[in-house]
């Protein structure tokens, strides 16, 4: 997956840099993410996280009207907070758990837009894959009560999930004048679980809410 990733932006580079009319497009937007799967055939509790992505893609107009090509990059940042108590006899004890996820984003999409009549704008879908490699996947725990604890987890450095993961991404917009507004869902391809645990898996999914501007 690592050699894929590689080919992958190093292709996307290449087409942006022999394409003389390609517009960029920054933007930024929210992300509602989801880790969903099972450890040791048994099904886990959804893990849900909340952050940002920012960065830009490149508008490449290709012979065939309103069908276009989109490769970019993307930087997101996730996180994660739970807290929970477990009574002990008499005693309580109180956790507290915050994880932050960090990655690169390089999707690389197939657009089709169209422009309505009567209406400043128009409208456009998009579908392709995304590739990821994560960056920063970390943990924090405190604990008090019963027994005082702290703890740091670093899933990558621990060989618990894997850095590269694979999206398949569809998506939808608006646009008024120079502005897109997108609405998209990105769901995980491959099993993010790098231990040796049978029957486990975990993958990711994401909804996506931005905004872009094209120059």
């Amino acid at each position: 997956m690592k050699k894929l990733f590689t080919i992958a932006l190093a292709a996307g580079l290449l087409v942006i840099g022999t394409q003389a009319n390609a517009q960029i497009m920054p933007g930024a937007g929210f992300v509602h993410s989801t880790i969903s799967g099972q450890f040791n055939g048994a099904k886990e509790d959804n893990v849900n996280y909340n952050g940002f992505y920012a960065g830009a893609s490149y508008h490449i107009d290709l012979p065939v009207k309103g069908l276009a090509v989109t490769p970019g990059a993307y930087l997101s940042v996730l996180s994660n907070y739970n807290d929970g108590s477990v009574r002990v006899g008499s005693y309580v004890q109180n956790t507290e758990t915050r994880t932050n996820e960090v990655a690169l984003n390089i999707p690389v999409y197939a657009n089709f837009s169209t422009y309505i009549p009567n209406y400043p704008g128009g409208a456009f879908v998009y579908l392709g894959p995304t590739f990821q490699m994560g960056l920063s996947s970390k943990s924090h725990l405190e604990g008090s009560g019963v027994l005082e604890t702290s703890q740091d987890t670093d899933y990558y450095a621990e060989n618990f999930y894997n850095r590269f993961d694979l999206f398949l991404s569809i998506g939808a917009g608006g646009v008024i004048g120079n502005l897109l507004i997108t609405v998209g869902y990105n769901q995980g391809l491959l099993n993010l679980y790098a231990g040796d645990t049978a029957d486990t898996y975990y993958h990711h999914s994401n909804l996506l809410f931005g905004l872009n501007y094209k120059f």
